[in-house]
């Protein structure tokens, strides 16, 4: 068994940051990545046109989230309608979460309070409440968050509390 950060020192996992300058905050937060996730930051995210509405690229978009989430400067709300959001999967108690950009979907758990891996990414187009899109995100989540050598307990839940800190 174990963490993320031995999961990112074997490989299994990239842990996703962003730079934080002196008047940027603290990092409070992490992120890893499936590889999947890392490839598609890398490979797939510049590839994405901007949407109709859109004031940023998807690229520019996905940085933000990163500063708002890991920063304690960041603006990330739980489910408003704020830029920067995130919020739980449904059915809610299977823990799984998604954060949120008008373009762009980041979806998986908290492993421990502020520790997010982020298992399955996609423009939101491709994956709204509802659709195949969004149930094969969500299948994503789960199979990798069971099939990790991670310590128990594998996430955590509840009240937001839990899993987050603001």
């Amino acid at each position: 068994m174990a963490t993320l950060s031995t999961l990112a020192l074997r490989g299994e996992l990239v842990k996703v940051t962003v730079p934080l300058g002196p008047s940027d905050g603290l990092a409070i937060r992490e992120i890893y990545a499936a590889r999947e996730v890392h490839d598609w930051i890398n490979n797939t995210l510049p590839q994405l046109p901007r949407e109709a509405g859109a004031s940023l690229s998807p690229s520019e978009e996905f940085y933000e989230l990163l500063f708002h989430f890991i920063s304690s400067k960041g603006k990330l709300r739980y489910d408003k309608n704020g830029k920067y959001r995130f919020r739980d999967m449904v059915p809610a108690q299977d823990e799984a979460w998604e954060l949120i950009t008008y373009q762009l979907r980041i979806f998986g758990w908290f492993y421990m309070k502020d520790q997010f891996v982020a298992a399955y990414a996609d423009a939101a187009v491709n994956v709204k409440r509802g659709t195949t899109g969004y149930r094969t995100a969500k299948q994503k989540v789960l199979r990798l968050r069971n099939g990790l050598d991670l310590d128990e307990p594998r996430f955590v839940g509840g009240a937001i509390s839990n899993v987050i800190s603001f």
